[in-house]
């Protein structure tokens, strides 16, 4: 006979936290609404947990910045958000995430849809080893059924919103790859933002760049939350603080604070959140 794993509960104090966590939730971002909200959402690889009862709201056309320290969970929390984790063994989400009104975890979810509808940026820039108008068509022959035109006309909006049209428009032809790293994550982020999706998740999208390419793609930041919903994963404190409306500090796998940005980086109100923005920690 095999055995029956015990089910989890939590206790006392995580539920009291996650509570705490959900009320200061609601008071943040009244006005927006949010876009896409974890609730309990718990994280695991095989039999180890790394995140623990998540509660957050990422508030629509606002930019929500994830912000902790080394292995806390930041990555892992918004790779559910797409379900690109289902892309590696051994590892399960618990609880739900809702985007809007629907539980994206449910068996139901059109997998391929959602990752339309929910785009990723990677810390390290990924073009596709092929041309740069094949990098940015690509997502399109996949979701849509377009006239050749129409899809070099995507193909154009996608690097304009991107800031790169200007740069690459006399070599569409070339290799994305020979472009360079500043240049390659905005071709990903025209990759992504050409099949129109809703919210743009970015993971660390700055760490492997100069900081003249990390100027630029902020200041994108800024233009895109007009049209989309951005949720930034980031150890750089002074990006956080420039780039966000909203930030959430983790440890260890779980959320300490979540607030106003100018709120958590002047006056949090927890010690831990606090020591890590000073660099005491981190």
């Amino acid at each position: 006979m095999t055995a029956t794993r015990p089910k989890e509960q939590p206790n006392k104090r995580s539920l009291i936290k996650n509570a705490e966590i959900a009320e200061v939730i609601r008071e943040a971002a009244p006005h927006t609404g949010a876009k896409i909200s974890a609730r309990v959402l718990n994280f695991f690889y095989g039999d180890n947990q790394a995140l623990f009862d998540n509660n957050l709201d990422i508030a629509k056309n606002r930019v929500t910045a994830i912000i902790g320290p080394s292995g806390c969970g930041k990555s892992t929390h918004i790779r559910i958000y797409n379900r690109i984790f289902e892309l590696y063994r051994d590892q399960r989400a618990v609880g739900e995430v809702i985007l809007d009104g629907k539980n994206i975890l449910a068996p139901d979810t059109d997998v391929l849809e959602l990752r339309r509808r929910v785009g990723m940026i990677f810390q390290k820039p990924t073009p596709f080893p092929m041309s740069i108008i094949d990098n940015i068509a690509f997502g399109l022959k996949l979701h849509y059924k377009l006239s050749r035109s129409e899809t070099a006309d995507r193909v154009e909006d996608a690097l304009r919103k991107a800031a790169i049209w200007d740069e690459v428009k006399d070599s569409l032809h070339k290799p994305g790859t020979a472009l360079s790293g500043g240049q390659q994550q905005r071709l990903c982020i025209a990759r992504a933002i050409v099949v129109e999706p809703e919210v743009l998740l970015m993971d660390e999208p700055c760490s492997a760049i100069d900081p003249i390419a990390t100027n630029k793609i902020e200041e994108l930041i800024h233009e895109l939350k007009t049209i989309y919903t951005i949720a930034i994963v980031t150890h750089n404190m002074q990006q956080a603080a420039r780039v966000s409306d909203y930030t959430a500090f983790f440890f260890s796998g779980r959320i300490i604070e979540f607030g106003a940005t100018k709120q958590i980086f002047t006056n949090p109100a927890n010690k831990q959140t606090e020591e890590y923005i000073t660099g005491r920690f981190g």
